[in-house]
C-alpha cells in the first residue's frame, strides 16, 4: 500500500501551537465555534457521546455545552486541556469502532498529513447514523500572502520556496468524504476577509494562531530582510483597499457526513422511476435523433401562447428590452396603443422600482420620423392604452390627416 506523503512537520506544528497558547488569536476559532453550534442546532436529535477532535482551545466544546444537544463532550488533541480529555493524534485515533455518536473538529484537520486516513478512522469510530461535522482552512486561504512571497523571492533571490501551506479545495474534500464511506455528504465554503494595517500584522496573527510555516519542504535558513520588506511592499501595492488597509482571505471549508444507516434516505435504482419527466413538465419528450422544430410543430395542442403572440403583432422582443411600435388611429388621436388583451394603467411613481424598463416608440407617420419615450412596465404581456391628455398633451397639435407637425 502506498504511504501518504509527509507534508507537515507535526512535531514543529505542536511546538508552534504550544507557543501560541500563551497569547492566542481566536477570532476565527470563535466564529467557527458559533457557526458549528448553529449548524448542529438544526439536527433534531440528541447525541450521547461526542468528540471534539484536534480543535485548538475550548471554544467548540463550550459552544456545544451551551447548545445542550450533546451529553458528554470529550476533547481529543495532542495538547491536553480541560477534562474529559484524551491525548491523541488525529491521525491515530484511540476510539473503538462504532463508539461515538458525534465527531466535530474546528480548524485542525487541514494540517493532517493523511486526511483520507483521518476521515476513514472517524467514519469507523461513529455509530450507525452518527454525525461528523468539521471546519478546516482550504481553497484560497492566504492567497495574497502566498503571491506576495513568491513574487518577492523571485525578484530578490531568483527563486521561490514554499512559504504558505497547500490547502484542499471544496471538490477534493467532497470526494474524500465519499471515499471514506460517509452517507449524505455535504460540503460548502465560507469566505472570511480580514483586513490589516500591514502584512506584518497579518504574520503576527498567524503566529498567535500557531499556523506559521511548518512544511517539511520549507527553507531551513532565516528569511532575508530584503525579501521580507519587498514582500510587504508587494502586498501593500496589490492587495490594499482604498483606505490603505490590506486584505487577507480565509476560506473555511465546512464538511459533514453521516455513518450509513438503513433509516437514511436512499437513492432509487436507475430505471425505477414511475413518472416520466416529460409528463411532470407537461411537454413532449424529444428523442436523441429527432430535430427540435418550432413550438407549434412539437406541441400541436398547446398553441394558446402562440395565438396570443400573434394578436400582439405590434410588439417585438429585442434582447432584454420590449419595444412597442404603435401608430395613431385617426378617429382617436390620443389613443396611443390599443391591442387585444388585458388593460393596465401606467404605474404610479411609488411603484416604479417594481417594473422592468420598456421602450415605447411612437411612429408619427411623417417621413419615418419617430419620437421615443421611456415608460416602465412590469409584464410585457399586459397591454394598455393611454387616454390621458396630460401625458399626450404635447401631441395635440398634430394634424395626422395632413401629416403636418405643429
Amino acid at each position: 500500500m502506498t504511504e501518504s506523503p509527509i507534508i507537515f512537520d507535526r512535531l514543529l506544528q505542536r511546538r508552534r501551537r504550544l507557543r501560541a497558547a500563551a497569547s492566542p488569536a481566536n477570532f476565527l476559532l470563535d466564529h467557527v465555534a458559533g457557526e458549528l453550534a448553529d449548524r448542529l442546532s438544526v439536527v433534531l436529535r440528541r447525541f450521547d457521546v461526542g468528540v471534539d477532535l484536534g480543535t485548538p482551545g475550548n471554544a467548540v466544546r463550550m459552544a456545544l455545552r451551551r447548545l445542550g444537544a450533546v451529553g458528554t463532550i470529550v476533547g481529543a488533541d495532542i495538547i491536553a486541556r480541560d477534562k474529559p480529555f484524551v491525548v491523541a493524534d488525529e491521525e491515530a485515533l484511540p476510539f473503538r469502532d462504532a463508539s461515538l455518536d458525534l465527531v466535530v473538529s474546528g480548524l485542525a484537520l487541514h494540517f493532517a498529513n493523511d486526511l483520507p486516513g483521518v476521515l476513514a478512522q472517524i467514519r469507523g469510530a461513529l455509530k450507525p447514523d452518527g454525525l461528523f461535522i468539521a471546519a478546516l482552512l482550504g481553497g484560497e486561504t492566504l492567497t495574497e500572502l502566498r503571491q506576495a512571497f513568491a513574487e518577492a523571492e523571485s525578484e530578490i533571490e531568483g527563486g521561490a520556496s514554499p512559504r504558505v501551506a497547500p490547502f484542499a479545495d471544496l471538490r477534493q474534500i467532497g470526494a474524500l468524504l465519499q471515499r471514506a464511506g460517509f452517507a449524505l455528504p455535504v460540503t460548502d465554503v465560507e469566505r472570511a476577509t480580514v483586513r490589516y494595517n500591514s502584512a506584518f500584522d497579518l504574520m503576527h496573527d498567524l503566529r498567535r494562531m500557531g499556523v506559521t510555516n511548518a512544511l517539511v519542504a520549507r527553507r531551513r535558513v532565516p528569511l532575508r530582510r530584503a525579501t521580507l520588506m519587498q514582500m510587504a511592499n508587494i502586498y501593500a501595492r496589490r492587495f490594499a483597499d482604498a483606505d490603505g488597509r490590506m486584505r487577507a482571505t480565509f476560506d473555511i471549508l465546512w464538511l459533514s457526513g453521516w455513518a450509513p444507516h438503513p433509516s437514511q434516505q436512499q437513492p432509487l435504482k436507475p430505471g425505477s422511476a414511475k413518472v416520466r419527466l416529460a409528463d411532470a413538465l407537461r411537454t413532449r419528450e424529444i428523442s436523441a435523433g429527432e430535430k427540435a422544430g418550432p413550438p407549434h410543430e412539437r406541441r400541436g395542442g398547446h398553441r394558446t401562447q402562440l395565438n396570443q403572440r400573434g394578436k400582439m403583432r405590434d410588439q417585438r422582443l429585442v434582447g432584454r428590452w420590449h419595444r412597442i411600435l404603435a401608430q395613431f388611429v385617426r378617429p382617436h388621436p390620443f389613443q396611443l396603443l390599443r391591442l387585444l388583451g388585458r388593460d393596465k394603467p401606467v404605474p404610479a411613481p411609488a411603484h416604479i422600482e417594481r417594473h422592468e424598463q420598456i421602450k415605447v416608440g411612437i411612429n408619427v407617420t411623417r417621413e419615418c420620423q419617430r419620437c421615443e419615450t421611456i415608460f416602465l412596465y412590469r409584464y410585457s404581456q399586459f397591454l394598455f392604452e393611454f387616454a390621458n391628455e396630460t401625458l399626450l398633451g404635447p401631441l395635440a397639435g398634430f394634424d395626422l390627416a395632413a401629416g403636418k407637425l405643429p
